[in-house]
C-alpha cells in the first residue's frame, strides 16, 4: 500500500490534503513479496499520479525487498512493539520465547507490530495503525464483511470479533484505526484467546496515541462478537 500526498490536487471540501493510495494485492500469487511486485506496485502508483495530477514526486523502482527483522522482547523497547512487549505475555503456541517485528517508522501512515512464535516462525498476532480519514470507508468494510455488527452498533465502532479487533482515535484532526488480526492457520479460531488479543490491542493502541498526540481513544469492550457467515 501505498500513500501519497497530492500538492496539485488542492484540499477536499472539509479542508483536508488529497491523498492519492495505491494497493497492490499478491495473495496466493506469492508466498512472500519479491522485488518484482514491489515494482509493479510503485510502476501503478506513478502512473496514478500521472494519470490523476496528483503532482506527487514519482517514487524510485525498488531494488530489493528489505527483510523483517526479527527482535527479543527486550529488544523492543522504543518500537512499535515496545509497550505491547513490555507486560506479561500469555504462553506462545510453542511455548517458545516470544519475538517481535516492528518494520515501520513511526510517522509512517501505516505502523506495524507483530507478536512471533519463535518456535514455529509464526505470527499469532498482528497490530496495525492506519493514519487518516482516506482508511474510513476500508475499516468499514472490513467490519461489515467480516463480523456480525450487533443492534445499536455499527461498523464505525470499536469493536472485537473472533479473529479481530478494533479501535479508534483522532490525530491530527483526522481518524486514526488501530486493528488487531490474529487467524490461526486453517482455523477459524484466534491464535490467541481474543480477551489476551484486545489487552494487546488497548495496549498498542495507547502508545501509539501518545507517540501522535491523538484524542478521543475509543477501545473495544469485552464482548467479542461472531463472525459473519
Amino acid at each position: 500500500m501505498i500513500i501519497q500526498e497530492c500538492p496539485k490536487l488542492g484540499q477536499d471540501s472539509d479542508g483536508r490534503k488529497r491523498r492519492l493510495v495505491t494497493k497492490v494485492y499478491t495473495h496466493g500469487v506469492e508466498k512472500s513479496p519479491s522485488p518484482q511486485s514491489l515494482r509493479t506496485a510503485v510502476r501503478v502508483a506513478n502512473g496514478a499520479n500521472a494519470e490523476t495530477g496528483c503532482g506527487a514526486d514519482p517514487l524510485p523502482l525498488p531494488e530489493r525487498v528489505e527483510p523483517a527483522r526479527k527482535l527479543s522482547l527486550s529488544q523492543a523497547e522504543g518500537t512499535a512493539c515496545g509497550r505491547p512487549a513490555r507486560f506479561t505475555l500469555p504462553a506462545s503456541p510453542s511455548g517458545k520465547e516470544w519475538q517481535v517485528i516492528a518494520p515501520t517508522d513511526e510517522r509512517a501512515p501505516i505502523t506495524s507490530c507483530s507478536l512471533i512464535d519463535s518456535g514455529t516462525g509464526e505470527s499469532a498476532v498482528n497490530l496495525t495503525g492506519w493514519y487518516g480519514d482516506w482508511a474510513d470507508e476500508p475499516f468499514e468494510r472490513l467490519l461489515s464483511a467480516n463480523t456480525r455488527i450487533p443492534e445499536g452498533c455499527s461498523p464505525r465502532d470499536a469493536l472485537l470479533g473472533e479473529q479481530s479487533g478494533r479501535a479508534k482515535a483522532r490525530c491530527a484532526g483526522e481518524s486514526a484505526h488501530f486493528l488487531a488480526n490474529s487467524y490461526a492457520r486453517d482455523s477459524s479460531r484466534s491464535v490467541l484467546p481474543m480477551s489476551e488479543v484486545r489487552s494487546l490491542l488497548d495496549r498498542f493502541a495507547a502508545d501509539q496515541g501518545d507517540r501522535r498526540g491523538c484524542t478521543d481513544l475509543e477501545l473495544p469492550d469485552p464482548t467479542v462478537h461472531p463472525r459473519r457467515r
